[in-house]
C-alpha cells in the first residue's frame, strides 16, 4: 500500500494516492486538494477515480470552488459562473484549455470561440449536441464565412471536444466532424519581360548556387524538398531527364532537362 502523495503536473493544488479499500482489497486513487483559507493551509480528499469518477479536472474544480476565486486573469466573472456548474460545458472547457495553453495563435483562436461558438454552443455539454444542430450551424456560418474560416471554427470546436476526452471531462461529440475542402493551389506566370528580368538577377546574383536551384525550381516546377534531395543518380544526362523519387504522389516522376 503507498500513502504518498503525488502532485498532479498539470494542475496546481491536486495530489493523489494509491490505496487498497479495506472492503474489497481493490486498487483505488484517491484525490487531494491542497488550498489556503483565512491563512491556513487545508487539505482535504475529494473522491476516488473508481468509487466516485473523480479526475484531477474535477479535483482542481472543487479546489477552485473551495477558495472562491480563478487563476484566470480574464473573463473572471464568466469563469466563476462555470465553476458553479456540475456539468461540462464547451465554456468550461474553453477556460480549461486556454489556462494553459500558449500560441501565437491564441487571440484567433478566442476570438472565433467568442465571435462563432460562444453563442450557440457555449452552455452546451459537447456530447447533448446532435449532428443535426451542427450541420445547422455549419450552414449559418457558411453565409458570408470564408471556406478556410467556417474550417477553422469547425476545428477549434472539435480540439475542445477532443480535450475534454483527453482529461476525462466529458464523453465528447458523438459524430465527427467534417471538415470542409480548400483549395489553396494558386498558379502564377511570369510575362516574358518578367522572366527576362528574373533571368538577369540571377544571372548576376553573388550566390551563383543558390541561383541556380532557383532556376531548377523555375524551369521544372520541383518543390523544394525534391530539389534538395536529388543526388548524381537522380540525374540522366543521356536521356536528359530529371528522376524524382518518393514524391507526394507516390510513384517516381521523370521531368525532361531544357538546354
Amino acid at each position: 500500500m503507498s500513502s504518498k502523495l503525488k502532485c498532479s503536473k498539470r494542475y496546481p493544488g491536486v495530489f493523489t494516492c494509491s490505496l487498497k479499500s479495506r472492503v474489497d482489497k481493490k486498487q483505488d486513487t484517491h484525490f487531494y486538494i491542497r488550498f489556503r483559507s483565512n491563512g491556513k493551509a487545508r487539505k482535504e480528499m475529494v473522491g476516488t477515480q473508481l468509487r466516485d469518477g473523480m479526475t484531477a479536472y474535477k479535483a482542481s474544480l472543487i479546489r477552485s470552488q473551495r477558495i472562491q476565486k480563478t487563476q484566470i486573469n480574464e473573463d473572471s466573472n464568466d469563469n466563476l459562473k462555470y465553476l458553479d456548474n456540475k456539468v461540462t460545458t464547451f465554456d468550461s472547457l474553453y477556460f480549461e484549455y486556454f489556462k494553459f495553453k500558449k500560441s501565437k495563435y491564441i487571440k484567433y483562436d478566442k476570438y472565433r470561440y467568442k465571435k462563432y461558438i460562444q453563442n450557440r454552443f457555449g452552455s452546451k455539454q459537447p456530447e447533448s449536441i446532435s449532428l443535426e444542430e451542427l450541420r445547422d450551424f455549419k450552414n449559418e456560418i457558411s453565409i458570408g464565412l470564408k471556406p478556410a474560416t467556417i474550417k477553422h471554427v469547425l476545428e477549434l470546436l472539435r480540439r475542445l471536444s477532443n480535450f475534454g476526452v483527453k482529461y476525462q471531462m466529458t464523453k465528447g461529440l458523438s459524430f465527427p466532424i467534417e471538415m470542409p475542402t480548400l483549395n489553396n493551389q494558386k498558379t502564377e506566370t511570369l510575362t516574358e519581360e518578367e522572366l527576362k528580368r528574373l533571368l538577369s538577377a540571377m544571372d548576376q546574383d553573388s550566390d551563383q548556387n543558390i541561383a541556380k536551384i532557383m532556376k531548377i525550381a523555375l524551369f521544372t516546377g520541383m518543390r523544394k524538398g525534391e530539389i534538395f534531395n536529388l543526388m548524381w543518380t537522380d540525374i540522366d544526362f543521356i536521356n536528359r531527364l530529371i528522376i524524382i523519387r518518393n514524391p507526394k504522389s507516390g510513384r517516381n516522376e521523370h521531368i525532361p532537362m531544357n538546354e
